[in-house]
């Protein structure tokens, strides 16, 4: 708990010096306001975090830079502006890591980039605990063939899948891939016939072979056929050809697995609330059957039917001494149909 302490104090001063520098490329007021929002919060921020315990190696360098730390966190006197706070606090994010024996990152020798980027061990903090960069290994991040297409950039007929085409990537990166995973082995459904479940096999697509890694994340047993959970193999429902299954009956697991039954039971329309009318008419939504089916009614907006001045007479009715076309000179439509009006 102490350790967690004393890293995320710096590492909540290395979010305020990140914030300094995005406040130095900001050009607009909109910007800075925004970053003096984060800036604000970050700051405030501090006087929660710290070490505690004497025990904890960072606490005399803590209690060295805490007062002028702790000032400028709450800013009391009111006397310093977010720029000056953070700029101050970027210097004393500085001092803290020097009293607290924080080293230079070893990959990026405390430049905080790597290849135009934030340096992936530091993450662009430049320093780190002593016994974290020990345990840095820089041959790890050294660029070396992609293992699969080595370094041609091209595999399995196509861009490499692993570098994307790069052809290169990090030691580290490439030594947790396993090119077996991209060998090509027979669809473990239609077992290379390329035809399944009487058509075109829905795993590969009627292609017969696919990527092992592919291969492996195929349950054979998602294909089978299984009853319609909805009218339970029956086909129909109230009287009508089932809605989920088209009258088939059956279908395959993988697909019934995402049938909820309950989408499909009867709710009053969520506009006319079960009358069946509006506005003295036939209800749009339902045309006045009055219910629905659930996952219909889930995709209502009743504000899609609420009147609103027609876009185009501006609910003056007429246009050019004439009623206008768009809304018959009702004046007023349903804001679905003022909306495709003003797109």
């Amino acid at each position: 708990m102490q350790a967690e302490a004393s890293n995320g104090l710096y590492q909540l001063l290395s979010i305020c010096s990140k914030l300094n520098e995005q406040f130095q490329k900001t050009t607009t007021a909109e910007q800075r306001h925004t970053i003096e929002v984060f800036a604000n919060q970050a700051l405030n921020s501090i006087k929660d975090l710290g070490p505690v315990s004497k025990t904890d190696p960072s606490y005399k360098a803590y209690k060295k830079v805490a007062p002028e730390l702790l000032s400028l966190a709450t800013n009391i006197a009111g006397k310093n502006s977010i720029k000056e706070r953070l700029k101050n606090v970027d210097a004393l994010r500085t001092e803290y890591a020097l009293e607290a024996g924080m080293v230079l990152c070893p990959l990026c020798k405390g430049t905080g980039h790597m290849n135009g980027e934030n340096c992936p061990a530091c993450d662009g903090d430049k320093r780190m605990e002593r016994r974290i960069a020990e345990q840095i290994d820089v041959n790890d991040y050294k660029f070396v063939d992609c293992p699969l297409c080595e370094g041609e950039g091209r595999a399995n007929g196509g861009r490499c899948p692993v570098c994307d085409g790069d052809k290169q990537m990090e030691k580290r990166v490439a030594e947790r891939i396993d090119v077996n995973d991209y060998k090509f082995v027979d669809c473990p459904l239609c077992e290379g016939e390329g035809r399944a479940n009487g058509g075109r096999c829905p795993a590969c697509d009627g292609d017969k072979r696919m990527e092992k890694r592919v291969a492996d994340q195929i349950d054979v047993n998602d294909y089978k056929f299984v009853d319609c959970p909805l009218c339970e193999g029956e086909g129909r429902m109230n009287g009508e050809r089932c809605p989920a299954c088209d009258g088939d009956k059956r279908m395959e697991k993988r697909i019934a697995d995402q049938i909820d039954v309950n989408d499909y039971k009867s709710v009053s329309c969520p506009l006319c609330k079960g009358t069946g009318h509006m506005n003295g008419e036939t209800c749009p939504a339902c045309d006045g059957d009055k219910r629905m089916e659930k996952r219909i009614a889930e995709q209502i907006d009743v504000n899609d039917y609420k009147l609103v001045d027609c876009p185009i007479c501006k609910g003056q009715g007429h246009m050019n001494g004439d009623d206008c076309s768009a809304c018959d000179g009702n004046k007023k439509m349903e804001r679905r149909f003022a909306d495709r009006i003003n797109s």
